[in-house]
């Protein structure tokens, strides 16, 4: 019997060639779907996030008032003493100021933030000075992945702002529930000394929409279809 040897052919030029370009298209059609779906991991956590900080909210306004959008000081009575008012979140070296009053003068200078330094100093330190992180512990909650994601180094630790007209409002006098509570901050980059915004202000990180949570406790995108 006549053996004959088998010849082993390899794939051509062209027929590589063909593999890749398929390989192209195919990642080309995927790459959308891909990134939507991380998009929508993303937008979830942070509809999360604000479900969160809502119900910290409604824990410390177990108390009659809402939190303040922002730490400030203020004068009261006759005496015009000085006392401080901190806010959801508040100035990192808030801790100096252990007493909210009364001071015969108002100390200067006011505190201030730094929302880029995730390395655990200022940024970080405004959140736990903050009125809601008894109810609220867990600094994740105050950061969107998404926003984090688009910062240098992912160092952003605080993504959400409070309605300024919500500001330190007794609770149960408020009675339009279709208000936005928190919300993407899109002025943070901006003017980040402070945590509050009006409802102009939403970021629109998730597909040009920005996640809010209402007064009502209820999550959704902004501005709504």
């Amino acid at each position: 019997m006549r053996i004959f040897s088998q010849i082993r052919r390899g794939f051509t030029l062209i027929e590589m060639l063909l593999v890749v370009a398929i390989m192209m298209i195919l990642a080309t059609l995927l790459f959308p779907a891909i990134r939507n779906a991380r998009e929508s991991g993303r937008s979830t956590a942070c509809c999360s996030n604000l479900r969160q900080l809502y119900l910290a909210t409604m824990s410390y306004s177990g108390d009659g008032y809402t939190p303040s959008s922002s730490t400030y000081w203020y004068q009261e009575g006759s005496d015009l003493q000085w006392y401080l008012r901190r806010g959801w979140i508040t100035w990192y070296d808030c801790n100096t100021y252990p007493d909210f009053g009364p001071r015969s003068s108002k100390p200067s200078p006011d505190g201030n933030y730094d929302w880029q330094d995730a390395t655990a100093s200022q940024g970080t330190r405004c959140i736990t000075n903050g009125v809601l992180w008894g109810y609220a512990k867990g600094k994740d909650i105050y950061c969107c992945p998404t926003h984090k994601a688009m910062t240098v180094a992912r160092k952003a630790v605080r993504s959400y702002a409070m309605n300024t007209n919500l500001s330190f409002q007794v609770f149960l006098r408020i009675t339009n529930s279709r208000q936005v509570l928190f919300g993407d901050d899109a002025s943070i980059q901006n003017s980040p000394y402070d945590g509050q915004f009006s409802t102009n202000e939403v970021a629109t990180w998730h597909n040009r929409k920005g996640n809010v949570v209402y007064l009502d406790g209820h999550v959704e995108r902004f501005p709504s279809p």
